[in-house]
């Protein structure tokens, strides 16, 4: 019963979305569209708004368009901090490109606290204040090619102990993705056996992603800062209010 009104409720959202554009605008009364409000998949995370269209939309109009549905969603009773993302799809279901704002931002925030919306780039400069004694963290890695279609790697690294890393190996042309965690213990890391492509190519690639540090472990968080504020630029991204790192290496196959 419960997830029924759950649902319900969820389309009375887009429903009311739909309704409340005005027809003067970019809106759905011209063009075929659909908006999703999600919860938030952990307590740490907003909740999501996707904004899907099917007609071609500039980035201005996206900001405006989707600050207009952050609003119409902040009413409701979600208690919740809320993300928006506009995608454009341009066939079917498995064509959508995700719209960029004006500023390069990939998404808009609204922050229930301060009823406040702004662009990722926006929230993360008032929001992460970087140690100026933040480090620099490094990682070299090492392929240990097992057979055929797998391969496992070693690696050396300066991040504390307890880091956990997500790891991602594809394999060009196909883009076919194997993907493990590895903790760092003792300065070094090992993963387990990953699984090549069908058809690898010359090379493959594999990724080495720490992302938002409040999901590491307390001891972790001690050293990088809650939200990566004692992390250094190389190799970083900084989105959500916090920093990241990624590591992307090209390896021949052998």
């Amino acid at each position: 019963m419960r997830r029924a009104c759950i649902l319900l409720c969820v389309y009375l959202v887009c429903w009311t979305f739909a309704s409340a554009i005005p027809a003067d605008d970019f809106s759905p009364r011209k063009d075929a569209f659909l908006v999703k409000l999600s919860r938030a998949v952990t307590p740490k995370l907003p909740a999501m708004l996707d904004i899907v269209t099917s007609a071609p939309i500039t980035a201005q109009d996206a900001l405006a368009w989707a600050t207009a549905q952050l609003r119409m969603a902040a009413a409701f009773p979600l208690r919740k901090d809320i993300m928006a993302t506009v995608w454009f799809r341009s066939a079917g279901p498995d064509t959508e490109k995700q719209v960029s704002f004006p500023d390069g931002s990939a998404y808009l925030l609204y922050t229930r606290a301060l009823d406040l919306v702004e662009t990722e780039k926006q929230h993360t400069r008032r929001t992460l204040k970087i140690d100026p004694r933040a480090i620099e963290y490094t990682l070299s890695i090492e392929p240990h090619r097992i057979d055929s279609r797998h391969v496992s790697f070693t690696g050396k690294t300066n991040l504390p102990d307890g880091t956990r890393l997500m790891v991602t190996l594809i394999s060009p042309p196909s883009s076919t993705a194997s993907q493990t965690k590895v903790t760092v213990q003792g300065g070094a890391l090992r993963t387990e056996k990953m699984t090549l492509g069908t058809n690898p190519g010359k090379k493959y690639m594999v990724e080495f992603t720490l992302g938002l540090p409040v999901f590491q472990p307390p001891a972790v968080q001690a050293v990088l800062g809650k939200h990566g504020e004692k992390i250094g630029r190389s190799n970083a991204t900084d989105s959500l209010g916090s920093r990241m790192l990624e590591w992307t290496f090209d390896e021949p196959v052998n």
